[in-house]
């Protein structure tokens, strides 16, 4: 829609409060809702904080440029410049196991990839979104997973013979790629 997220995150919390107070919970029980749940943050904001650390090495030991220039050595065409974009983000994810850092931290070299190989930027974005989410599904030491498999009380491998929508996902993503899929985006 084109708000800014923080107008937005604004807006849902004053409209909890509305509504918890329409349903008579005091603003002392609402703040304590929001310090559990910002409790229940701490070990994702560790496994965040790790993975920020742990990409920062890579950086710095040249690991992000080893990956760049191994792949976009072997780009031939629109089609092998995508699938570049979706690896690439891809295997960072599968690095710093934080999609929204693989996303940030590719981001810059996407954008010039995608404008070398004339790739509309919202595909660009769509490839390293989509691509991200099927390597964060499917990683078993990520944030989400981690999290969903300690409140349930199961391994964090658990899961995996029923994950079906990140290979649904990732199929749709290589039918994309294939046929240039949306053509009015290229």
């Amino acid at each position: 829609a084109g708000i800014n997220v923080t107008i937005v995150l604004s807006l849902g919390i004053l409209t909890a409060i509305i509504m918890g107070m329409v349903n008579g919970i005091s603003l002392i029980d609402m703040a304590s809702f929001a310090g559990a749940g910002i409790d229940g943050m701490g070990d994702l904001i560790i496994i965040t904080l790790l993975a920020a650390g742990m990409l920062g090495l890579i950086k710095a030991a040249g690991g992000i440029q080893f990956l760049l220039q191994g792949l976009t050595s072997r780009i031939s065409g629109r089609r092998g410049a995508q699938a570049i974009l979706a690896l690439l983000v891809g295997i960072v994810n599968l690095c710093t196991a934080n999609n929204t850092v693989a996303i940030i931290t590719v981001g810059g070299i996407s954008r010039d990839i995608a404008e070398r190989y004339g790739i509309d930027p919202r595909k660009s974005a769509s490839l390293l979104d989509s691509a991200s989410c099927v390597v964060q599904c499917l990683i078993p030491y990520g944030a989400q997973t981690l999290l969903a498999t300690s409140l349930a009380g199961i391994s964090p491998a658990a899961p995996f013979p029923y994950l079906y929508y990140p290979w649904a996902l990732a199929a749709m993503i290589a039918m994309s790629i294939i046929f240039l899929f949306p053509r009015r985006l290229d």
